[in-house]
């Protein structure tokens, strides 16, 4: 599970890649915003478009301007 990770990388290292990589599990939840929203590296979507499936969401209270949902992802 992933909360809110930043959507740039520090330094070098996309930890959010590189960790969903690693992840041994077939199920993956994020919770933030969709692609190109305040959350998630452009290696972590990368990552979930080559390798994961969305198959669904749940939508969360929110704050103003802010676009958080619950996703769930499954392994291809």
């Amino acid at each position: 599970m992933m909360i809110w990770p930043y959507f740039e990388s520090e330094g070098e290292k996309d930890w959010q890649a590189e960790a969903l990589k690693r992840f041994a599990g077939r199920k993956f939840i994020f919770v933030g915003e969709h692609q190109g929203g305040a959350t998630g590296t452009p290696g972590l979507w990368e990552e979930l478009e080559s390798s994961w499936k969305h198959v669904g969401s749940i939508g969360i209270p929110q704050w103003d301007m802010i676009h958080d949902t619950v996703h769930l992802y499954e392994k291809k």
